[in-house]
């Protein structure tokens, strides 16, 4: 909520600070912390994957990796459901043992793709691998086979164009044409971003729907990055199939 503050001949608008503060006192367990899978730890992730590279810190390397492997051994990896805790002491999530799903269309464009196709590249676990290639697989796949897998169907997901790059991904390591072209479709599809036929230029807008004569092209700041890594890996994982 929004607040006036009037100082003589200024007037200054204030953010409540209570308006997202829960009412109860809030003492976390640091050994079971709510904190989600993806953009959360994928934020976390990023960070820790750079002081192991950089300088061998131990301690970021154990978290990052017990970090995805538990969330490897949940039944449905990345996309399961129900409520999940992280211990902060040593990286690892607990979760149901049940296949549920849960999953959101940000949960990967914030950084955990670029993060977990550099760390397949420096451990062994498989089923880490195994995991994140079917969840590559999945987004963009259809109802009948998420549900055949995982128990549910996703849902209507947005930013399929984004994901293709997950396509490719799961082309590259299943060595699978078939996904490959599948890739390819969504990105020229352009699902929440640019389709093929997007006309990357821009007209003249003039009164009275602007103030000034202005040039504009039809382009988003979201579309336009989701799209542009999506082109880069795609061309890169899954160029010889274009």
């Amino acid at each position: 909520m929004l607040h006036d503050l009037v100082d003589a001949d200024r007037t200054f608008l204030v953010l409540d600070p209570g308006r997202k503060l829960a009412e109860e006192p809030f003492d976390p367990d640091p050994q079971a912390l709510p904190m989600g899978k993806s953009t959360d730890w994928g934020a976390m992730g990023l960070a820790w994957l750079t002081e192991w590279e950089r300088g061998g810190d131990p301690i970021a390397r154990t978290k990052l990796l017990n970090g995805a492997a538990s969330i490897a051994a949940l039944p449905n990896g990345w996309a399961q459901g129900g409520a999940t805790t992280y211990n902060l002491l040593d990286g690892r999530f607990t979760g149901p043992s049940e296949p549920s799903v849960s999953i959101g269309s940000l949960s990967s464009v914030f950084g955990l793709m670029e993060l977990m196709t550099e760390l397949l590249q420096l451990t062994d676990d498989e089923q880490v691998r195994a995991q994140w290639v079917r969840f590559c697989r999945l987004y963009n796949a259809t109802a009948d086979e998420q549900r055949a897998e995982t128990g549910s169907s996703w849902g209507s997901l947005n930013l399929r164009q984004a994901y293709s790059r997950a396509t490719a991904y799961a082309a590259v390591q299943l060595a699978d044409p078939a996904l490959a072209a599948r890739a390819w479709r969504e990105l020229r599809t352009g699902h929440a971003g640019y389709p093929e036929d997007h006309p990357f230029r821009s007209v003249r807008v003039e009164g009275p729907a602007v103030l000034n004569p202005v040039n504009e092209a039809p382009l988003s700041t979201n579309a336009s990055a989701q799209y542009g890594l999506a082109v880069i890996q795609c061309l890169a994982l899954v160029g010889d199939h274009l």
